[in-house]
């Protein structure tokens, strides 16, 4: 699934973000891009947030590090980025991400 995502620990509407693929295998979810492969493998939380100006977007918290993604309908990659973002597949997203984090706690 192509997502759109920035790893810190805020995100604004100056925020650049990074276009991606988020993978599934048998072991755990994955975000690929630019030859980097990140591992979702011990998500401590999926919280849907509202952010004014940029709409709603998934945040994840996986090991120490704070994810934001949301799947996008449009994006356009210059200089910060334009996109615009799918609701309804975002909302989508977040479900599978807490789904991978309840398995993941068995």
């Amino acid at each position: 699934m192509q997502i759109i995502y920035h790893i810190g620990e805020k995100i604004g509407v100056e925020t650049i973000v990074v276009k991606g693929l988020l993978t599934e295998d048998t072991q755990c979810m994955y975000i690929e891009s630019n030859n980097i492969k990140i591992a979702l493998d011990n998500i401590n939380s999926v919280e849907f947030i509202k952010i004014n100006g940029l709409g709603t977007m998934v945040q994840i918290k996986n090991y120490s590090d704070t994810i934001f993604l949301a799947v996008p309908l449009i994006f356009i990659d210059k200089g910060t980025g334009f996109a615009i973002i799918n609701y309804f597949k975002t909302r989508k997203t977040g479900h599978l991400l807490k789904l991978a984090m309840q398995y993941q706690e068995k």
